[in-house]
C-alpha cells in the first residue's frame, strides 16, 4: 500500500506542477494534455519504484524486542513522605515574584 501512496503522491505533484506551468506559459491545450499525461505516468512509475525500494528496505530492518523483566508499577507501595513539604502552597503574587527573581541573580 505504501508503494501506491508514494506513486500517487509523486504523480499528483508532477501533474499539478505541469498544469500550473503550462497555464502560466499559455501552452496549447493539446500540448498541455500531452505533457500532463506524460509527466503523470513517468513520475507515477518512478514513485512506484521508489515505494518498492522503501518497502523492501523497511522489511529488512529487524525489530528487537526489549529484554528485561516486566514491572508492575501500580502494585508497588510508594513512600510519599519524601514529597511532603512543610511550607503550604503560595500562589505567585507580585511580592513573591520579586523575591524569586532576586534569588536567581
Amino acid at each position: 500500500m505504501l508503494k501506491i501512496k508514494i506513486a500517487a503522491l509523486m504523480a499528483l505533484m508532477a501533474g499539478t506542477l505541469t498544469l500550473a506551468v503550462g497555464f502560466t506559459n499559455d501552452i496549447r491545450m493539446l500540448t498541455l494534455f500531452y505533457r500532463f499525461i506524460t509527466s503523470t505516468v513517468i513520475f507515477g512509475l518512478c514513485g512506484y519504484v521508489a515505494g518498492s525500494v522503501a518497502v523492501n528496505y523497511l522489511d529488512t530492518i529487524q525489530y528487537e524486542k526489549p529484554q528485561g523483566r516486566n514491572l508492575d508499577i501500580v502494585s508497588e507501595q510508594l513512600d510519599f513522605k519524601d514529597l511532603e513539604d512543610s511550607s503550604p502552597f503560595q500562589p505567585l503574587t507580585p511580592e513573591n515574584f520579586e523575591r524569586v527573581s532576586s534569588q536567581g541573580n
